[in-house]
């Protein structure tokens, strides 16, 4: 089969507080009606291959889906390629910003709860939540993880974490979101034409801009006991080692990239 066959579709698999929002936005822009946003009606479920295979046959025509739910591996079948796309951010960092969004935009919680109380309620839920686990488990091999728990983020999904995000096509990094949407589409738009257009995202839902990610991780530590903060980075080593891996990888990519497009 040609490639002029092949219909492609960028999977966007969206974590939440990583940027998802100022991502799809932008894909809006240039794709209108031509990207399906699919969640289930519930908020705790995952799309299995089989149902997002349903999903891009029941719209054929998109050429972008993204979820919250949906991991990895991508389908393969017949004629369609999926290009699986996501960001990675600081985890000690995206701890803040899961608690300022849930409670001062969702009003998920009352204006007494604390930090503290915040992470310790996460820390002591036993399934992978906003605050732990879900990076890993959203670009590990979904297969490993039967039941959504974070006792089931092992080793073997720790490497298969970095193992996929290793030789994922392209990837981001929230923190260097310019530089990463313009590797994206310098990496994807030999199968999307619509990457070629210019672009500026806006960014949508970034709580305390202002501050960087060395304020920002402070500021965690400052609002947390000792040993709540300690039993943080505890849960969180998994994720810190993805995030710093992928960092690496992000720098020597990007920095190849601009050595080919200055040649």
């Amino acid at each position: 089969m040609t490639d002029s066959n092949l219909h492609h579709v960028l999977l966007h698999l969206h974590i939440f507080k990583n940027a998802g929002t100022t991502f799809d936005r932008a894909l809006l822009k240039l794709f209108n009606d031509k990207m399906t946003a699919y969640d289930t009606e519930d908020p705790g479920a995952r799309i299995s291959i089989e149902h997002l295979t349903e999903i891009q046959r029941a719209n054929p025509s998109s050429n972008v889906i993204t979820s919250h739910q949906v991991g990895l591996p991508a389908p393969v079948y017949s004629n369609v390629v999926f290009h699986p796309v996501f960001f990675l951010r600081n985890p000690v960092e995206r701890i803040q910003s899961c608690y300022h969004f849930e409670k001062d935009v969702q009003k998920l919680m009352g204006d007494d709860v604390t930090m503290e109380m915040y992470v310790r309620r996460n820390l002591n839920n036993p399934k992978i939540n906003a605050c732990f686990g879900i990076q890993l488990a959203t670009i590990a091999d979904s297969r490993y993880i039967i039941n959504w728990n974070r006792d089931e983020l092992t080793g073997v999904v720790v490497n298969s974490a970095l193992h996929n995000m290793q030789t994922a096509r392209c990837f981001g990094l929230v923190d260097r979101f310019d530089e990463s949407f313009e590797f994206i589409c310098h990496r994807l738009k030999n199968y999307f034409p619509e990457l070629r257009q210019p672009i500026t995202p806006t960014q949508q839902n970034i709580s305390e801009a202002s501050k960087n990610i060395s304020d920002k991780t402070k500021y965690v530590q400052e609002s947390l006991s000792p040993q709540t903060y300690a039993e943080m980075l505890a849960a969180l080593q998994p994720e810190i080692t993805l995030y710093e891996t992928a960092q690496r990888v992000f720098e020597n990519r990007y920095k190849q990239y601009l050595q080919q497009i200055r040649a």
